[in-house]
């Protein structure tokens, strides 16, 4: 290593390579990596391999390092929408854990784990932007914690942090009944890569919504999906239902604008005819009644998640703010 056949941030060959190599046994070459790891001249990587590195080098201090995912190109980031909060909380929160930051983008790291990068050694990862089923699987089987930002965790053994968002919807649900409202529809998005997917936060905001009001008559979830206009079916049913909503809940404030211009093309006032309530990030310029969540916050619990061990999985939930907007009144039947 010293001589510059293993330099910092290479990874070993097996010990049985290594003991052919040296001509010594395979018992001989795990003592020796013993002693080099207690020497912090090794370290292991999330893979399971071992990898050289250099103690006295602040660059070359690789288990300390935290790898930022992203799947969320970096001109949204740019554009400062709720991924530029998760983005900036998650430095913020990497910064508190006085770790270097090593980030990584590509759009088809939503499906796929980057393996390669984990054969080096590192303190943790933190995911930002969608990520398929498969791939959360695949970070599952690391043996370095491994979290979330902005996704509920469950079912996955992953740390998480996200939107409070059982709370949130309970809060508007009992200010809605409380204005009279007695049917609240719900409109969840979802995703159309592949297979249909319920986008992770509208999933759990649904539950929410069907263990308060499940078993109520006319309790009823509508599905729009990412490509939606205004004139989607899932606008057209809740619009036409008979008896009719008084009130609905959006899992986001886009699919909750183009109910609203639904609404007004059909000659329907938003809040006189029907109440809409949504979730939103803060400092959203909208103006909708809503619950609105910190994700700087969000991001920045995401990052201090690795200071914990691997397991159990920690979900950390980030209550919502309440913001008084224009768009709901008294039920009107």
């Amino acid at each position: 290593m010293r001589g510059g056949e293993f330099p910092p941030g290479a990874v070993l060959p097996s010990w049985r390579a290594l003991a052919k190599h040296y001509g010594v046994g395979v018992r001989a070459v795990q003592l020796a990596c013993e002693a080099l790891k207690r020497d912090k001249l090794l370290a292991p990587t999330p893979a399971g391999r071992l990898a050289a590195r250099d103690w006295d080098s602040p660059g070359t201090a690789l288990d300390q390092t935290v790898l930022l995912v992203m799947t969320t190109s970096p001109a949204l980031v740019m554009k400062g929408s709720l991924f530029a909060q998760l983005h900036h909380g998650i430095v913020l929160g990497v910064a508190e854990l006085k770790a270097p930051l090593l980030l990584v983008y590509d759009d088809r790291l939503r499906e796929k784990m980057p393996a390669e990068l984990f054969d080096r050694p590192l303190k943790g990862a933190v995911l930002l932007g969608k990520v398929s089923t498969a791939a959360l699987r695949d970070y599952e089987k690391l043996r370095v914690p491994v979290a979330v930002a902005d996704h509920p965790g469950k079912p996955f053994k992953l740390h998480a942090a996200g939107a409070d968002n059982a709370g949130a919807v309970a809060q508007l649900v009992e200010r809605l009944q409380a204005l009279g409202h007695k049917r609240i529809a719900f409109l969840r998005r979802m995703h159309t890569r592949g297979v249909h997917e319920v986008e992770p936060d509208s999933r759990a905001r649904q539950e929410a919504y069907e263990a308060l009001l499940g078993g109520a008559k006319g309790a009823s979830v509508y599905s729009v999906f990412s490509r939606d206009d205004a004139s989607a079916p899932a606008f057209r049913a809740l619009l036409a239902a008979r008896p009719r909503y008084t009130a609905a809940i959006a899992s986001d404030v886009g699919i909750a604008g183009l109910l609203r211009q639904a609404a007004a093309e059909r000659s329907l006032q938003v809040p006189k005819d029907l109440s809409v309530a949504t979730f939103a990030a803060d400092g959203d310029a909208n103006n909708f009644t809503s619950l609105r969540f910190d994700f700087a916050e969000i991001g920045r619990r995401a990052a201090r998640l690795l200071e914990l061990p691997k397991t159990p999985p920690q979900h950390v939930k980030v209550p919502g703010a309440w913001f008084e907007g224009c768009t709901i009144g008294p039920a009107s039947v």
